[in-house]
């Protein structure tokens, strides 16, 4: 039984995790980029395209590693 459940749950529980994760890089990558982006081009860049997403999302994230270090030193 222990089996049973395990693989019924298994793809179910990766199905979850791909969604959570992909939540996480849309929404607080994204928006934390775009607020950074927006704040240090006075409001120049980013413009419209699939291009400056993935450059939101990228300084998004170092944004986020960034207040983590700083945090963690202090």
């Amino acid at each position: 039984m222990e089996e049973v459940a395990s693989s019924v749950l298994r793809p179910l529980m990766a199905i979850i995790r791909w969604i959570v994760i992909e939540a996480f890089m849309e929404t607080i990558l994204y928006w934390s980029g775009r607020g950074v982006l927006k704040l240090f081009s006075f409001g120049g860049y980013p413009k419209r395209g699939k291009r400056a997403k993935s450059h939101c999302m990228v300084v998004g994230a170092f944004a986020l590693v960034l207040s983590f270090a700083v945090l963690f030193y202090f």
